[in-house]
């Protein structure tokens, strides 16, 4: 009896010990992993919104910028250096899917960035795919899907992927998500430079996010041409695969971004916030 005792004794002893060793779940604080802001524009060329001007986004983390910067942000290349200055298109840490209000002079785009219109990076453990939804009305070919399938077969040590665009492509070609398409991006369903056109996600792009889901990988859409209609938008399809909008109104001075953070359980989880947050 006296050997029971002390068994349990010690044993609520070595209890005692290990949780004064560690931290619970819920009380380790969730790290920044980025911030994400689409469709900042102004109504006039040239004029940068203060919610971009007036707040050192660089001491919140990495950017993550969804599309339409300006009226005419590549109108000419003041107009673009004064954006650079602003969000630094070179680093590492400012990633940028290009808008329509984006699009043009291309090569000054690339000499600024360093980088084509659609490329891959990582964040720590995130994998970035930034599509070029501009060219071939937002349909990967070509080079763009070469770079795609290239990464979609070397991701191994990550936790997160992101296909990052300014349309919401993946509202188009799904039945279930028509009403969405014709209710929820600035540019709606059709064939113009604006549009969500039709194009081909469902073929060769959502399957492949799929399977890389199925290996236990927490997959992400996320896009910015919304602002007009609505300012956020979220879906979770029936294969665990998150679809993410968020963009500002235009000349709104209280718009929110997206704030997104790591964590424990090695996802990533997000939240609205106001700019000045």
């Amino acid at each position: 009896m006296r050997s029971y005792l002390f068994g349990l004794l010690f044993l609520s002893l070595m209890l005692t010990s290990c949780g004064e060793d560690e931290v619970p779940v819920e009380q380790i604080e969730d790290e920044v992993a980025f911030n994400f802001i689409g469709h900042p524009r102004m109504s006039n060329i040239g004029e940068i919104n203060p919610q971009l001007l007036n707040v050192n986004w660089k001491e919140k983390g990495p950017l993550v910028l969804g599309g339409d910067l300006d009226k005419e942000t590549a109108i000419n290349i003041d107009v673009l250096n004064s954006y650079d200055d602003v969000l630094e298109f070179s680093d590492p840490n400012t990633i940028l899917s290009l808008g329509n209000h984006d699009y043009a002079n291309l090569e000054d785009w690339e000499t600024l960035t360093g980088r084509k219109t659609f490329y891959t990076t990582t964040l720590d453990k995130t994998v970035f795919f930034i599509s070029d939804n501009q060219s071939d009305k937002g349909s990967l070919k070509g080079e763009q899907l070469e770079l795609f399938d290239a990464v979609m077969d070397s991701i191994s040590d990550s936790n997160t992927f992101i296909f990052l665009s300014h349309k919401l492509l993946w509202l188009s070609g799904n039945a279930a998500l028509t009403e969405d398409l014709n209710m929820i991006p600035n540019g709606g369903a059709g064939d113009c430079w604006h549009c969500t056109n039709e194009n081909n996600f469902y073929q060769v792009v959502y399957p492949k996010l799929v399977e890389l889901k199925n290996k236990g990988i927490q997959v992400i859409c996320l896009a910015g041409d919304v602002g007009k209609r609505v300012s956020f938008y979220e879906r979770q399809t029936e294969d665990n695969i998150y679809f993410l909008a968020n963009g500002w109104e235009l000349d709104n001075d209280s718009n929110e971004y997206l704030k997104f953070y790591s964590t424990a359980n090695d996802s990533l989880r997000w939240a609205l916030l106001s700019h000045d947050e």
